[in-house]
C-alpha cells in the first residue's frame, strides 16, 4: 500500500507537481493573449486598460508566484528540479516581459494627423523627449496617450537652469510664451494649480493645461502651463500662432521632473483616456537646418546630458 503524501507539507506537490508550478502557465498565457490583443490595434478603451492595468496585474501575479515558489523550493530539497526550473523560467519571462516598456500599439499608427502643426514657442528649444523610438522618447514606452508626445525645455550654456534647479523660476523655459501649434476649438481647460504644488495624480499630473480640438477625433494637449497665464476661454476658437499661455511648473511628470512644455495629440479630449496620434511639425529649424516636415527626436545621455534636437520656429517672431 502506497503511503499518502500530505500536500500541505510539500507545498501542494502531488503527482502533477506543486500547485505554484502548475499556476506558472497562467501569467505566460495571459501575457501572450494580451500582446496578441494589443497587436490587433482594436482602438478604444479596451487596449488602453490591457496596456496599463492588465500588464501590471500579470506582473504582480508573476511576482507573487515567484516568491511563493522560492519559499517552497527553499524548504524542499533538492532546490534544482526539472519542473521547478521550467516553472521559474516561465514566471521570470512573464515578469520581465510584462514590465518591458513596449511602445503602445495605437490604432492610429500609420495614419498620422493631416493637420499642419508648428512649433509653439519662439527662440531655440531642446527636445527633451520626442520622436518615434523609445530611446529618444521615454513617453512612448509608458503612456498610450503620449505615444508621440513631446517635452520641450530651454538650455543655455549647457544648462536648463540658472541657479537652484529646485526653483522653477530658475529654469530658462519658465514663463516663456506658448503659441497655438494649430487652430481649433478649446474644449478643455484646467487652471489654478500653483507651481510645485503637491500632485495627487490623474489629470493633475499635467498641471494647468489646454486641450484644442484640431480635427474630428484629434485633440491637442498643451501641458505644464503657468497658473493664471491661460488666455483662451472654454469654447473659444483659436488661430495658429495665437498666444495661449506661459510655461510653468504646475504638474509632475516622472520622466521629466523639471519645468517643461508638454505637447501630445490623442483621440479623446479626456486626460489619460485616449490613444496617441502620430503628428509632425512643419517649418522649423533643427540644428540650424531648415526642416519642412518632421517629428524631432529627444533623448538624455547616461550622464544627464540632453541629446535631443535643438529646434527653432522658422517663421517670424510672434512676440507682441
Amino acid at each position: 500500500m502506497t503511503p499518502k503524501v500530505d500536500e500541505a507539507q510539500t507545498g501542494g506537490r502531488g503527482e502533477r507537481g506543486a500547485l505554484w508550478e502548475r499556476l506558472a502557465w497562467i501569467p505566460l498565457i495571459a501575457l501572450v493573449a494580451a500582446l496578441m490583443y494589443l497587436g490587433a490595434r482594436p482602438g478604444g478603451s479596451g487596449p488602453i486598460f490591457v496596456y496599463m492595468t492588465g500588464r501590471l496585474l500579470i506582473g504582480l501575479f508573476s511576482l507573487a508566484l515567484f516568491v511563493w515558489g522560492l519559499a517552497v523550493s527553499m524548504l524542499q530539497r533538492p532546490f534544482i528540479q526539472g519542473r521547478r526550473v521550467r516553472a521559474f523560467a516561465m514566471i521570470v519571462l512573464s515578469l520581465f516581459a510584462s514590465n518591458y516598456p513596449l511602445p503602445y500599439p495605437s490604432s492610429r499608427e500609420g495614419r498620422p494627423s493631416r493637420v499642419e502643426f508648428e512649433l509653439p514657442v519662439d527662440g531655440e528649444w531642446v527636445v527633451l523627449w520626442g520622436g518615434e523610438g523609445r530611446d529618444a522618447n521615454r513617453l512612448a514606452g509608458f503612456y498610450p496617450d503620449q505615444r508621440w508626445g513631446m517635452h520641450l525645455v530651454r538650455e543655455v550654456d549647457g544648462s536648463t537652469h540658472r541657479g537652484d534647479p529646485s526653483a522653477a523660476v530658475e529654469h530658462h523655459c519658465y514663463g516663456e510664451k506658448v503659441y497655438a501649434p494649430a487652430g481649433g476649438e478649446v474644449v478643455r481647460v484646467l487652471d489654478g494649480l500653483a507651481d510645485d504644488a503637491p500632485v495627487a495624480g490623474g489629470e493633475a499630473t499635467f498641471g494647468n493645461y489646454l486641450v484644442i480640438r484640431v480635427a474630428d477625433g484629434e485633440y491637442l494637449f498643451l501641458t505644464q502651463l503657468l497658473a493664471g497665464s491661460l488666455l483662451p476661454a472654454l469654447g473659444e476658437v483659436v488661430e495658429q500662432g495665437q498666444p495661449l499661455a506661459r510655461v510653468g511648473a504646475s504638474g509632475y511628470s516622472p520622466v521629466s521632473p523639471m519645468p517643461h512644455l508638454g505637447l501630445h495629440l490623442q483621440t479623446t479630449p479626456t486626460p489619460l483616456k485616449g490613444e496617441g496620434i502620430p503628428w509632425s511639425l512643419r517649418g522649423y529649424r533643427a540644428g540650424g537646418v531648415e526642416v519642412s516636415k518632421g517629428l524631432p527626436e529627444g533623448g538624455v545621455g547616461p550622464d544627464g546630458a540632453l541629446l535631443g534636437v535643438r529646434v527653432t520656429h522658422s517663421g517670424p517672431s510672434r512676440e507682441i
